[in-house]
């Protein structure tokens, strides 16, 4: 009886582990992550799903600078007429004031819509600040003292 009970509680206490996604080791917005570890648990096709999660990433793009008055209407005008369609935008909200953070994530329908938008948008002028944009792991080209009006001079467009 005793080593039964052993037994028995090592196989409740395998049952029982957290998986991945329980313990919050998987990043909210990971998709790429999230397409290996369903592929792993036999969730499908495991080339396609990390092609789709490849290819959603490349489409996401970091817009900083946001003065708290422009709303996700204002940015979706902007970057549609400027880049091509978008499929969301993720602005997040302060929950003290009410307003958003200052920054979004906008997903593009293709990664040379996001692409478009890294090079020419970064210094574009929304409620009277100039946007910094960069990819969602933390690059930008504001950053780096490259406007979108120097990058459009640099290749011969006008921003």
């Amino acid at each position: 009886s005793r080593s039964r009970s052993r037994s028995q509680s090592r196989r409740s206490s395998r049952k029982e582990k957290p998986t991945v996604a329980a313990t919050g080791l998987v990043a909210p917005g990971s998709l790429l992550l999230s397409a290996h570890v369903g592929a792993f648990r036999g969730g499908g096709n495991t080339s396609a799903a990390i092609l789709a999660a490849q290819a959603a990433q490349r489409s996401r793009i970091w817009v900083g600078n946001i003065f708290y008055e422009v709303t996700e209407e204002q940015l979706r005008t902007a970057f549609e007429s400027q880049c091509g369609p978008i499929r969301k935008i993720d602005m997040s909200l302060d929950p003290a004031t009410g307003r958003h953070r200052g920054y979004c994530f906008i997903e593009f329908a293709t990664p040379e819509a996001a692409n478009l938008a890294i090079t020419t948008m970064s210094g574009y002028q929304v409620g009277g600040r100039g946007l910094k944009i960069g990819t969602p792991n933390g690059s930008t080209v504001g950053s780096m003292g490259v406007t979108g009006a120097a990058f459009a001079h640099l290749l011969g467009n006008q921003v």
